[in-house]
């Protein structure tokens, strides 16, 4: 695919995103290599500019996978919400051409993987492209969460153990993260039911039970 085809299809993205303006702006500087990873948590004003930088990288090398991820991110995040996470079909339809661009560009690589798995909301029809991205960066940090608890729902406790340890070590998890989540299971009385809800209150209980033994 070309550069100027990539441009026609990434300024339909971007109108269709509603992000037009800023990307036209964008697309006409030279831009470094986007490699900060783009978090759900940002506000709307930096995923903009999140927008604004990848589509810029992108636009001076096809090639830059990580710009290509951030940029599939940015566009994501920036569909959902303050009260929900649906994408309706006009953004939906929008990542779904971003999905072909990255195909077209960077297809088999982790980024790609990543955001198909993305795509497909984190179900189990994404196992592939999470194992894919894994067996290509097995050390990455990023998708040790959903790893583990891919294999935990599936009950494979010995990977599961594996990637416990990997996320100890990787330091994704704070001290203060696995103190305050150590008191937490040392309070409780024996065959106690937890319920948790997000990464903090889940995946250091997770280390700690399972890399570490306390608990289990």
């Amino acid at each position: 695919m070309n550069t100027l085809h990539t441009l026609s299809v990434l300024l339909i993205v971007a109108a269709s995103l509603g992000h037009a303006a800023s990307f036209a702006q964008a697309a006409s500087e030279n831009a470094p290599r986007s490699s900060v990873s783009v978090s759900q948590d940002e506000s709307s004003e930096e995923l903009q500019d999140d927008l604004s930088r990848s589509q810029s990288a992108i636009l001076f090398n096809s090639k830059d996978e990580t710009a290509w991820l951030n940029y599939y991110k940015a566009a994501r995040y920036s569909a959902y919400t303050e009260r929900s996470r649906d994408i309706n079909s006009t953004k939906k339809k929008a990542l779904e051409d971003i999905l072909s661009l990255m195909e077209s560009n960077i297809k088999g690589t982790w980024a790609w993987h990543v955001a198909n798995y993305l795509h497909l909301e984190k179900r189990d029809e994404g196992g592939t492209h999470l194992r894919e991205a894994q067996a290509i960066r097995p050390d990455d940090p990023d998708l040790l969460d959903d790893l583990l608890a891919m294999h935990e729902i599936q009950g494979n406790t010995t990977e599961a153990k594996k990637v416990a340890r990997k996320m100890a070590q990787s330091g994704v998890v704070s001290a203060s993260e696995l103190e305050y989540n150590r008191n937490v299971l040392n309070s409780l009385e024996k065959n106690t039911l937890l319920l948790t809800n997000g990464f903090v209150d889940t995946y250091p209980l997770y280390i700690l039970q399972i890399a570490k033994g306390l608990r289990s």
